[in-house]
């Protein structure tokens, strides 16, 4: 069954950064689609997912992706044994690397990873359906692990 979606009914959910469209939000489909704008200055959490995979696509704009190659350790993580220190230690150690239009990243679980507009930017960003799934290390606007509830109310 072919289903078509007005441009008007895609889920439009508002940010302190910008925005995020979701286009599939794995109700429907085995997957998600996010349209992602980000304001110029702003920046995404510094944040993991622990099943969530995603592919992100630079569509407009040039931003900083701030990561890290090693995996945190997920269970250490939710038992609370990493140190306030142990975290400013990985935030502190994150590679930042310049991305420009057209280019792509993959992120798996356990990931450490954000986006930082140096532009306003847009992205797209396809994943696995655990939409909720987002441990935050540090958040500039103090938002708290997994779904928002007040940025989902229409």
């Amino acid at each position: 069954m072919i289903k078509i979606t007005n441009k008007d009914k895609i889920q439009k959910i508002i940010k302190p950064w910008g925005s995020e469209h979701w286009i599939a939000n794995g109700e429907e489909t085995p997957y998600a689609l996010k349209k992602i704008n980000i304001q110029k200055g702003h920046k995404s959490s510094i944040q993991f997912h622990e099943y969530k995979f995603e592919t992100i696509f630079l569509l407009e704009g040039e931003a900083y992706l701030h990561f890290h190659q090693d995996k945190i350790d997920i269970d250490k993580f939710k038992a609370n044994e990493y140190s306030n220190e142990d975290i400013s230690f990985i935030i502190n150690s994150l590679t930042k690397y310049k991305i420009f239009s057209g280019d792509s990243f993959s992120v798996s679980p356990g990931q450490i990873h954000s986006v930082e507009a140096i532009s306003d930017i847009t992205i797209i960003e396809a994943s696995t359906t655990e939409l909720e799934d987002v441990f935050r290390l540090r958040d500039e606007f103090g938002r708290q692990h997994g779904k928002i509830p007040a940025e989902h109310q229409t």
